[in-house]
């Protein structure tokens, strides 16, 4: 009689559960549950879910996985809550937040993003970035700067900029390279200096070039060295002057 009663409880509790209901599930019921297929495992209200093993609720599907309860996700594994989408991982606090792979995090609403640390945010691919307001951005260090597209970086400050390394900056246009101090001027290859107005390569030339190789001012194009203004073309040390066009010399005030 005792066994029979109890059997009936049993099943009115597995009942109420599977419908919804917020009884603790019983671990008879939890190990019967884990055995089943991931499909039939889907249907189950995430209450029950979360009684199951770990490695069974790493196993579901994303829909499913995202009815979990917030205490239940935080127990899965990085490569598990990687699947699930952005407005489901925006719940999860910042400390499992940084077990997650970049791709993961790209999913992520901006005002979740900005309150992962600095290192975490150093992580993730030149779009992901590229979303993340300014303030947030000037934090980074500039390896993870230079992934972002160009129109990315002409949003940020010039002394955020100057960090950058020559290669990053060269694709900028001349309007955001103007904003930049000589020095770092001075880095960028030839093709990017092309871009800057003859004013500010002229300045450029004045205080930088004369101290660069000769086989390195070779490779700048005729182009910009002949927008130079004479005074300048006669600063440059003479082994300089011999690899200019002599055409272009005739400005040199006193020749060669």
């Amino acid at each position: 009689m005792n066994t029979r009663r109890s059997q009936r409880i049993r099943r009115g509790t597995a009942e109420q559960l599977l419908q919804g209901g917020q009884a603790p599930v019983p671990d008879p019921l939890a190990r019967l549950l884990a055995r089943l297929p991931a499909p039939a495992l889907a249907r189950l209200p995430g209450t029950v879910l979360a009684a199951l093993p770990r490695p069974v609720l790493a196993g579901l599907p994303a829909p499913a996985m995202a009815r979990l309860p917030l205490a239940a996700l935080t127990r899965l594994p990085a490569i598990a809550l990687g699947r699930l989408p952005g407005p489901v991982l925006a719940k999860l606090p910042v400390p499992v937040l940084r077990r997650l792979a970049a791709t993961a995090l790209a999913r992520l609403p901006v005002p979740v993003l900005v309150t992962l640390p600095t290192a975490t945010l150093a992580g993730l691919s030149g779009a992901a970035l590229a979303r993340l307001p300014v303030p947030v951005l000037r934090r980074l260090p500039a390896a993870a700067l230079a992934r972002l597209p160009a129109w990315a970086l002409a949003t940020l400050p010039a002394a955020t900029l100057a960090r950058l390394p020559a290669w990053a900056l060269a694709g900028l246009s001349g309007p955001v390279l103007t904003r930049l101090p000589v020095p770092v001027l001075a880095r960028l290859p030839a093709a990017a200096l092309v871009k800057l107005p003859a004013s500010v390569r002229a300045r450029l030339a004045a205080t930088e070039l004369v101290r660069v190789p000769p086989a390195a001012l070779a490779k700048l194009p005729v182009s910009l060295l002949a927008q130079l203004p004479a005074p300048v073309l006669a600063s440059l040390p003479a082994a300089v002057r011999s690899l200019i066009l002599p055409t272009l010399l005739d400005t040199v005030p006193g020749g060669l």
